[in-house]
């Protein structure tokens, strides 16, 4: 095995949600779709609660 270092160049692999790629993704989502409702559902949860936590962290550290 060589020790080379491989370095990836952003420009080189760009790419593009396009509808067709869109169409595919969502018809391979479709079987799943709990899974990926009940994902989504936990990520806005996961979001309020950290959003509120840096309120009441702020609340406590403001308080004079």
């Amino acid at each position: 095995m060589s020790n080379e270092l491989i370095e990836l160049e952003e420009e080189e692999y760009t790419s593009q949600l396009t509808a067709p790629v869109f169409k595919r993704i969502v018809s391979l989502l479709k079987p799943h779709w709990r899974w990926v409702l009940g994902f989504l559902i936990t990520i806005m949860l996961t979001s309020v609660l950290d959003a509120y936590f840096t309120y009441l962290n702020k609340q406590i550290v403001d308080v004079e």
